[in-house]
């Protein structure tokens, strides 16, 4: 009988290191928490005469984009892990300055990326000239010394 009720014991033992080796069933603590990523270049040059172009995203997540500038057009305006680029554009910059205008990238829990658009000024938009200087030959009598043609 003793050796019956040593065998049971070693059962129910052997039993119950099982089970606290395979944690019983419960959670063990080690959560693995993937992170939402997205990817895009963080800065671009738009020419001054206007134009548009093309701009890979990589994004494991819905995205949307918001922008701070009306002059610059974004296409599409949202995506998601299976949108491969977003065309941005903008007509001819006539205010005879640089101009720069900041998209803002967001989906998910990834990290907000920011991507800097500046476009130059075009390449006809001047600004006001200052009134030049008269040269030697409009000064009066400069002619003077010149043989009759």
């Amino acid at each position: 009988m003793v050796n019956m009720f040593m065998k049971k014991f070693n059962i129910v033992l052997l039993f119950a290191l099982l089970l606290s080796a395979c944690g019983g069933g419960g959670d063990s603590g080690d959560v693995t928490v993937r992170k939402d990523q997205i990817s895009i270049a963080q800065n671009l040059e738009i020419l001054g005469d206007g134009e548009a172009k093309e701009m890979p995203i990589r994004a494991t997540c819905n995205w949307t984009v918001s922008k701070n500038e009306s002059w610059l057009t974004v296409t599409p305006m949202s995506g998601d892990k299976d949108t491969r680029s977003i065309q941005i554009s903008a007509g001819k910059n006539t205010t005879g300055s640089t101009r720069t205008a900041i998209l803002t990238i967001s989906g998910g829990d990834a990290q907000t990326q920011r991507v800097m658009v500046t476009q130059g000024k075009s390449s006809d938009s001047s600004t006001p000239s200052e009134p030049s200087e008269p040269s030697s030959s409009d000064e009066p009598g400069a002619d003077d010394n010149l043989p009759p043609s």
